[in-house]
């Protein structure tokens, strides 16, 4: 008995190039749109654009790797460190939590690690 062939042998597929069009488009980062769901956030004081800026300037981030400015987690650990006893006689229902909104790890994050 012969074999059976198969209805799309190799030779009659077609096969399509991916295109690179099809992919979707980069934002561009300086565009504020981009950031309208945090007006909110910066009306009430709760987003500091001093230390978060929406986009960080090459000079920013060099002043960051060579310490001419403090970073953000830097001044966090400092008043931390300073404020160690004062939040000791802070009752927990008077608790704040430095939280970064993206980054929910409870394993290896720091900031939650030391809020709890």
């Amino acid at each position: 008995m012969p074999k059976r062939k198969s209805t799309n042998s190799p030779n009659e597929t077609t096969i399509e190039p991916t295109s690179i069009v099809s992919k979707k488009p980069r934002p561009k980062f300086s565009d504020r749109s981009l950031y309208k769901e945090s007006s909110i956030e910066e009306q009430h004081g709760i987003l500091l654009r001093t230390y978060y800026p929406p986009e960080m300037t090459d000079e920013q981030a060099k002043q960051y790797a060579t310490g001419e400015l403090e970073s953000p987690i830097e001044i966090v650990s400092r008043v931390l460190s300073d404020t160690k006893e004062a939040r000791r006689k802070v009752k927990v229902r008077d608790c704040v939590v430095h939280w970064f909104r993206v980054d929910t790890r409870s394993v290896d994050n720091k900031a939650l690690h030391l809020a709890s």
